[in-house]
């Protein structure tokens, strides 16, 4: 998570590292640490909202929403994890050499999202569905109300216009 908060630059990187060194006093260094010190989504929020997306239910992506908002979660950060999220699945989902290197790179909560995403999100989780969180990061910094170009992928993405 402290090299993806760092963008690919070694020096924000070193720069998280350093803080969340800091701020941890000593004791061991986790995911939900590094979340509180960096102010980064949730892992719960992602699974929440990445679980909406892969049962296609649009009520359950405004929920988790709402509740990033209560985080006040960086959108373009979510949107990044998302992005992640769908990249891994469908990795998952079509290189069967893949999926030693992900279970092995990533924890057991977050490979089983991964999992459930490959094999019941067939229909949700596409390619089409990185292009969409792509359009919604473009827009994101453009956007008055942050949170509106994810909303209107997670519609793409779960199909709610096709369906009324």
């Amino acid at each position: 998570l402290i090299a993806f908060l760092g963008d690919g630059s070694f020096r924000d990187t070193l720069g998280i590292l350093q803080k969340v060194l800091s701020g941890a006093g000593g004791r061991t260094i986790d995911r939900a640490t590094v979340e509180r010190i960096t102010g980064a989504p949730p892992l719960t929020i992602v699974s929440e909202l990445f679980s909406a997306l892969i049962e296609q239910n649009i009520d359950h992506c405004y929920t988790a929403l709402r509740r990033a908002e209560e985080h006040n979660v960086d959108v373009a950060t979510l949107i990044k994890l998302l992005l992640q999220a769908v990249r891994l699945t469908l990795m998952y989902r079509y290189s069967p050499s893949a999926r030693e290197e992900i279970a092995a790179s990533y924890g057991e909560q977050y490979t089983e999202l991964i999992t459930r995403g490959a094999v019941e999100g067939t229909k949700s989780i596409t390619s089409q569905s990185i292009i969409s969180l792509i359009t919604a990061l473009e827009r994101v910094s453009y956007a008055a109300i942050p949170t509106l170009p994810l909303e209107l992928a997670c519609i793409e993405i779960t199909g709610t216009e096709a369906l009324t």
